[in-house]
């Protein structure tokens, strides 16, 4: 073990010290922080000689102390953390979250401290702000899912769903980093994951919207089927091959994240009328007008889930059965999506591709 030094001051007016020892098998590491009595008492250490001990089963280290420690002497201040606890990776999140107790609507999982994880909201938050543009990935975005909704802050666990929603291809999952630490038993971790009833509904929103662009696009061909028009037969072959001239709709929904497609509907579209359709409802440019328009209002249909609207569902409050009770900043969709209540049968979407399957649209 290393021999002692200076403690690091997280108060300066902290009248009391907490040692924490990380073990590891190549080498122990000690450090000790100066603080306020409060922290101590919060943790439940004891009050002779305060101690953490961070074993090989442990998903925490001293650096995930140290961020805990921080947090809870600002106790709700704005005063922010050093720069370096504002870059950590996600898995450092997820770190942190053990050790404290989550509470999201019914879920709760408590931390290997009583402490409530709104002590590290503030941190999240800051967090989160920094680093969202910096996110692109499907995995990054399915690890940031549970600990959106564990701190229960909506705009950030909007922004997480609607996203999921409108850019992973294939069937929406979560997924815990966790798993991927090297010698850490994952099995007491588990149990950090979202509630069933909540994956399904977000599943379904991403169902509901592929359905709708479907159906609106089957509508459209089907006018063509049905007219009566000479240039009906020209015109569905303009249409299919605007489309696409290899494969079918759900064939590219499967393989490209839904954004793309809505992107390329409303600003690449290209259906060519046949000479002389003009004037024809069926036929003419009026086409290329609905489904450019069908695909700008499915790209902002679904504003992400609602922590608000969720938790009404759940605890009951007010009737609740009406548009009048949606919040005021989201659409109906979101407002029917989060409603933890009202049976949403999913689709099963097939697997995600590898990305060298994905059709390349840089040339639509």
């Amino acid at each position: 073990m290393t021999s002692p030094y200076e403690p690091i001051t997280l108060n300066p007016s902290g009248d009391a010290s907490v040692v924490v020892t990380e073990l590891s098998t190549i080498k122990n590491e000690r450090v000790q922080f100066r603080v306020s009595r409060r922290v101590i008492d919060a943790l439940n250490l004891s009050s002779d000689k305060p101690e953490i001990r961070l074993s090989n089963n442990d998903a925490a280290s001293l650096k995930t102390v140290e961020l805990l420690l921080r947090c809870m002497e600002l106790n709700g201040s704005d005063e922010p953390l050093p720069d370096e606890f504002y870059v950590v990776p996600i898995q450092e999140v997820w770190r942190v979250l053990t050790l404290v107790d989550i509470k999201a609507l019914k879920h709760f999982r408590p931390g290997t401290y009583k402490v409530p994880c709104s002590v590290l909201m503030m941190w999240f938050e800051a967090w989160f702000k920094r680093r969202w543009p910096g996110f692109t990935e499907s995995d990054e975005y399915e690890q940031l899912l549970y600990p959106t909704f564990a701190f229960g802050i909506p705009a950030a666990f909007t922004a997480v769903t609607k996203w999921l929603a409108y850019d992973v291809v294939g069937q929406i999952r979560e997924q815990n980093p966790l798993r991927e630490v090297d010698d850490l038993p994952f099995q007491p971790y588990r149990d950090m994951h979202m509630p069933k009833d909540v994956i399904r509904v977000l599943r379904g929103a991403k169902a509901a919207l592929r359905d709708t662009l479907i159906r609106l696009l089957d509508e459209s061909e089907q006018r063509f089927i049905h007219g009566k028009c000479p240039c009906r037969i020209q015109g569905l072959a303009n249409f299919t091959r605007a489309l696409s001239a290899d494969n079918s709709l759900s064939d590219l929904l499967d393989r490209n994240p839904l954004r793309t497609i809505l992107h390329f509907l409303s600003t690449s579209f290209k259906y060519e009328p046949p000479t002389g359709s003009e004037n024809c409802a069926s036929c003419g440019p009026v086409v290329g007008l609905h489904v450019e328009g069908d695909a700008r209002e499915i790209s902002i249909a679904f504003h992400g889930l609602c922590l608000t609207c969720m938790d009404r569902s759940v605890n009951n409050r007010g009737v609740y059965e009406n548009l009048s009770e949606m919040c005021e900043w989201h659409g109906k969709m979101t407002w029917k999506h989060s409603d933890l209540r009202l049976p949403q049968p999913q689709k099963s979407l097939v697997p995600r591709p590898s990305s060298n399957e994905r059709d390349d649209w840089s040339n639509w």
